[in-house]
């Protein structure tokens, strides 16, 4: 891996979140997985940050 972006909606607003990847030590964990949606446990960091928590989101269809 040599990068992990993380974008979420928090607040109303959008917010993003870089880890350098071959610096990144952790898990994340899929817990549920549907046609629609995925959900899961994060908990990423690198030397500048780090990304913890439950999440949900959408699965995008793909397009022909």
């Amino acid at each position: 891996v040599s990068w992990i972006g993380i974008a979420r909606y928090r607040n109303g607003k959008d917010a993003g979140t870089m880890l350098a990847g071959t610096q990144a030590t952790g898990t994340v964990t899929i817990t549920s997985a549907t046609p629609e949606r995925i959900t899961g446990e994060i908990d990423v960091s690198d030397a500048d940050g780090r990304i913890r928590g439950r999440f949900g989101a959408q699965r995008l269809q793909e397009r022909p």
